[in-house]
């Protein structure tokens, strides 16, 4: 097992940082998918630090509500950020398995669209609505307040918390690709894998409520903490659910998972905000 070889070379398939990095023999074994998380970190820590810094700067020299005026902006600054961190990626996955699921009707009719590199109709409809999705959503938290700008720091975490569960739980669709390439048996992996899930809500929820200036005992903090919990049971329930139709995970099941994942995130966030 090599963690720091395996941390790179999760940021070199999921984002566009120039890592170079040997990928392992077929028979070597990895645990890639583990470090998914620590990239979602990273993804959601860069545009968190940006809003606040942008607020205590505006906070010192103006009255303070900058960010709350230029919300929407903002927000679309955010998920542009992502999509090009990530070389848009995902949403080529998201895309493509938007094609497959309404276009084909039996599992090998829907990877063979999957394998198709052009964007139909349902491909381009699913990513302009979980682009606006995620746009208004951001829009919204920000609008809210600076104490949920932490909930762009936690929706690529648990977006790639999809990932996880797709890489551990779920069946290769195809022998080859990157669905096969970080796919690790449940009993090889259950460890590494449930410990990286421990940290993320052992981490995540005192942020939530710290960022809330709420306690633990309180409504508020209740509701996060539910909050959280059920975002990273839904990014178990997610690539269960897209994988179905192909009868086994692949590269692109990741993708959109983890998008559709982030966006539930980040949707129940903005309601609950709002509430």
């Amino acid at each position: 097992m090599r963690p720091w070889r395996d941390i790179r070379l999760a940021f070199a398939l999921l984002t566009g940082v120039p890592v170079r990095v040997r990928a392992p023999e077929q028979d070597e074994p990895s645990f890639v998918a583990t470090w998914f998380p620590l990239v979602g970190v990273v993804l959601g820590a860069i545009p968190a630090s940006t809003l606040l810094g942008l607020a205590a700067y505006n906070e010192r020299m103006s009255d303070g509500l900058f960010v709350q005026r230029a919300a929407l902006v903002l927000s679309a600054g955010v998920v542009g950020f992502w999509a090009w961190a990530t070389r848009t990626l995902h949403w080529d996955g998201l895309g493509d398995v938007a094609d497959a699921v309404w276009g084909g009707h039996s599992p090998a009719r829907r990877l063979e669209i999957m394998a198709d590199p052009r964007v139909g109709g349902f491909g381009a409809t699913a990513i302009a609505f979980v682009a606006l999705a995620q746009v208004a959503s951001v829009a919204s938290l920000i609008a809210t307040g600076t104490g949920w700008i932490w909930i762009v720091l936690a929706a690529p975490v648990t977006g790639r918390m999809a990932a996880v569960f797709a890489s551990t739980l779920g069946t290769p669709a195809r022998d080859s690709g990157l669905g096969r390439g970080v796919h690790i048996p449940l009993s090889r992996a259950a460890l590494p894998a449930f410990v990286a899930l421990a940290t993320v809500v052992a981490s995540w929820v005192p942020i939530y409520l710290w960022a809330l200036n709420d306690t633990v005992f309180s409504g508020g903090g209740l509701v996060v903490a539910s909050l959280m919990v059920g975002t990273l049971l839904a990014s178990a329930a997610v690539p269960h659910a897209l994988s179905r139709p192909f009868e086994g995970v692949t590269g692109d099941v990741m993708g959109a998972s983890i998008l559709v994942t982030e966006t539930l995130c980040l949707v129940s966030a903005a309601l609950v905000a709002a509430w």
